[in-house]
């Protein structure tokens, strides 16, 4: 995704996620690696994949975002 650079990330269940940022818009966005194309994608379930979102949530440090002035 342009413009968004990875803050933080993971590995669950073998799959990747991310914490993305966009640090002009000091904006947050979750997000997991999609294979197919290549590139992290934001516009996803984590029902959808067959994760808990809990599970994920305690790898990435979304506190440590947010206190940095980033909003999901």
């Amino acid at each position: 995704m342009k413009n968004l650079k990875v803050y933080d990330q993971c590995e669950v269940e073998g799959r990747k996620f991310a914490i993305l940022v966009n640090e002009e818009e000091k904006r947050a966005y979750e997000a997991v690696w999609n294979e197919d194309q290549g590139d992290w994608e934001t516009d996803f379930s984590y029902s959808s994949i067959g994760i808990d979102s809990f599970n994920v949530a305690g790898f990435l440090d979304f506190d440590k975002c947010i206190s940095e002035g980033y909003t999901f």
